[in-house]
């Protein structure tokens, strides 16, 4: 009898465990994939894993010196906030099959707290980068669509601009969400597996160009 209490007890524990609800982040900019877990409110960075660093002694600076660069701040305008940079979409081509595969699977289940996309278009030749421009703003359009039919979007923000000083085109994505942590185990297991083959693959290919040039 003893034996099965603890069973149970052991059982009850893992069934209320699994039923808490946690968040997490993904961020995809130009430094890169971050993700992070949100335990309360408590963020926790689990790619890539952070180093330990030396901590630096700030350089000693006259109180002038400060108070002049401070006014000099205040004085200048405000630019207009602008896209953020982002990183390759070898990326992001290589996982979007996963997406549709995850959505299945969890789209009952995950609510989707907080959705931004910064689209950055660049490219020499304005004509056909114009036309990319329309089209991808008919097709975010077309996406956020189906995100808000399938998930539970809470805050979305997509932004997306021309500069024809870069080369080629850039996406800065930051995604929370959250989710009971028995759902979440499993997604991971699966599907985590699946796109660090992925990231690996296109990690791989960007280093053999890198090489090769």
């Amino acid at each position: 009898m003893t034996a099965l209490k603890v069973l149970l007890v052991i059982f009850l524990f893992l069934f209320l465990l699994g039923r808490i609800r946690v968040g997490g982040d993904g961020e995809y900019s130009t430094e890169g994939l971050i993700v992070r877990l949100r335990v309360g409110t408590v963020p926790i960075q689990v790619f890539p894993l952070k180093k330990a660093k030396r901590e630096k002694k700030p350089a000693k600076k006259k109180k002038k010196v400060i108070k002049a660069a401070e006014d000099e701040l205040m004085e200048k305008p405000q630019k207009p906030e602008r896209p953020k940079k982002g990183g390759s979409l070898d990326l992001v081509k290589a996982a979007l099959p996963l997406v549709g595969e995850a959505a299945g699977e969890l789209r009952e289940r995950i609510c989707i707290d907080m959705l931004h996309m910064d689209l950055l278009f660049g490219g020499r030749d304005a004509a056909q980068t114009a036309i990319l421009f329309g089209m991808s703003n008919a097709f975010i359009a077309v996406l956020l669509s189906v995100f808000q039919q399938n998930f539970e979007v809470k805050e979305h923000r997509v932004h997306t601009a021309v500069d024809f000083n870069e080369t080629s085109t850039t996406l800065y994505l930051h995604a929370a969400f959250s989710a009971r942590i028995g759902q979440l185990i499993g997604f991971a297991l699966q599907f985590g597996w699946k796109f660090f083959v992925r990231y690996q693959n296109v990690k791989k290919t960007h280093t053999m160009v890198k090489e090769a040039i």
